[in-house]
């Protein structure tokens, strides 16, 4: 399948990790084999990197993806927004690559959301508290017969539906 999650922050790696099932590739940013041993381990590891600012090798990196699902029979991790939210409210857009993905490989999409946890740390004091987060995975979203010019209307479904989880009141940043 295709695990789409919301993306807030580095710490989410602290949130998903013990989420990611096993034989689970992660795409991941290029940039993200700069980061000394991080990098390393990520690729090392079997995770897909990606040239965002590159479209042609943006998607070299999804047919990577597709490969892996087929072949090597892995389910993929995706952060459709692209990029860090930073602890907004909402989500940022989301990017067609994850979607075109699951339709390609006639996959299944699960949406995985985590409750804004901005209230749990301030980067520029260095001051973080503890506390539970809450991280809901829904319904697996089917792609079997779907085509290309389904895109839309499946990243608008999958939208409505992590909106909605992320609406409910567990899912709301704690108080500080």
């Amino acid at each position: 399948c295709v695990y789409l999650s919301n993306h807030q922050s580095n710490f989410d790696i602290f949130i998903f990790g013990p989420l990611y099932p096993w034989r689970t590739a992660l795409i991941g940013k290029k940039e993200l084999l700069r980061i000394p041993l991080f990098g390393f381990f990520y690729y090392g590891s079997g995770n897909i990197l990606i040239d965002r600012k590159n479209r042609k090798h943006s998607l070299a990196g999804l047919e990577s993806a597709r490969e892996a699902i087929e072949k090597r029979g892995v389910s993929v991790w995706i952060f459709p927004e692209g990029t860090r939210n930073r602890g907004a409210a909402h989500m940022l857009p989301f990017k067609k690559g994850a979607f075109h993905l699951a339709i390609a490989a006639q996959v299944p999409i699960v949406p995985i959301v985590q409750q804004h946890v901005l209230s749990y740390f301030d980067l520029w004091r260095l001051r973080f508290r503890t506390g539970p987060v809450t991280v809901r995975v829904l319904d697996p979203i089917p792609t079997i017969g779907m085509r290309m010019a389904d895109v839309p209307k499946l990243m608008a479904d999958v939208r409505a539906k992590m909106d909605a989880a992320l609406a409910q009141p567990e899912m709301k940043s704690p108080k500080t």
